[in-house]
C-alpha cells in the first residue's frame, strides 16, 4: 500500500511541477558555433575555414536539437539561420566570401545564445 501511495504522490508531484526550461545546451551549442564561426570570419586559407566552418555546422545542428529538446523555438530559428548561412559560407568559392557569411552568421549566433539563456529563466 505504501507503495502504490509513494507512487500517486510522485505522479502528482511530476504533473504539478512547473515547466522549468534548462537550455544551457543549447546556448553551450549556441556558443561554440559562434567561437568557430568566429574563427573562419578571420581565416586566410581554405582549409582552415572549412575546418571551423565544419565544426560550426556542427555546433549549431547540436544547438537546434537542444533548443528544440527545452522548448526555446526562438533560439532554434536564430541557430538555423546561423547554419544556413555558414553551410553557404562553407559552399563559397573564396575565402573572402567565406569571411563575409561568416560575418553575416555571427549575428544569428549571439541571438541564439541570448534566446536560448532567456528561455533558461
Amino acid at each position: 500500500m505504501k507503495i502504490v501511495a509513494i507512487f500517486i504522490l510522485s505522479i502528482i508531484s511530476a504533473l504539478s511541477t512547473p515547466n522549468n526550461k534548462d537550455c544551457g545546451e543549447a546556448f553551450t551549442q549556441a556558443e561554440n558555433g559562434y567561437l568557430q564561426t568566429e574563427k573562419a570570419s578571420m581565416a586566410n586559407n581554405f582549409d582552415d575555414q572549412h575546418l571551423c566552418l565544419d565544426k560550426a555546422i556542427t555546433a549549431y545542428t547540436n544547438a537546434i536539437n537542444f533548443a528544440e529538446k527545452c522548448g526555446c523555438d526562438e533560439a532554434l530559428e536564430e541557430a538555423q539561420k546561423a547554419l544556413e548561412i555558414v553551410q553557404k559560407a562553407r559552399n563559397g568559392k573564396t575565402v573572402d566570401v567565406g569571411q563575409k557569411l561568416s560575418k553575416k552568421a555571427l549575428e544569428h549566433a549571439e541571438e541564439a545564445m541570448n534566446l536560448a539563456n532567456d528561455c533558461s529563466y
